[in-house]
């Protein structure tokens, strides 16, 4: 294959117009939108919720086993944000009955998010322990820093 048929292939290959078979790129690109807001707002959400969850256990814990805190509270935000964004993205396929299509992505996407989840947690943990010793902190510091608190002491 010459170099000019080449790139010419590679930008076709690209344009839904060309392809033949544009399943793939309907099921991903019709609701585009849709999956992008609800990927914004359920970040947003869940972000926060996954704050106040992780200081909430804080208190309760003593101020011990950041990595367990870390990764539970997390990995409930991971599974909540998982089920909603993918009910958005893949609404007319649920819609058509295809309930398995549906469970099959949740299970993917979230076992994924939680195998980095806990890869990550480790380092978190390290630099969590570093930043509590090198600034002498204490489970009582500055408890009032939840987000939309009206009053900060």
């Amino acid at each position: 294959m010459k170099r000019q048929e080449a790139s010419r292939f590679s930008v076709g290959s690209m344009s839904p117009t060309v392809i033949t078979n544009n399943n793939a790129y309907n099921l991903i690109f019709n609701n585009i939108y849709v999956t992008w807001f609800s990927v914004m707002f359920c970040t947003l959400v869940f972000d926060i919720f996954n704050i106040r969850l992780l200081s909430k256990w804080k208190f309760l814990l003593k101020g011990k086993y950041f990595i367990l805190r870390s990764i539970g509270s997390s990995a409930f935000a991971i599974i909540l944000f998982s089920l909603i964004t993918n009910l958005f993205a893949f609404h007319q396929q649920i819609l058509a009955g295809d309930i398995k299509f549906y469970l099959d992505i949740n299970i993917i996407s979230i076992t994924a998010k939680i195998a980095s989840l806990i890869i990550f947690s480790v380092p978190a943990m390290l630099l969590a322990q570093y930043l509590k010793k090198s600034e002498q902190l204490d489970i009582t510091h500055n408890t009032n820093i939840f987000l939309f608190n009206k009053e900060v002491k």
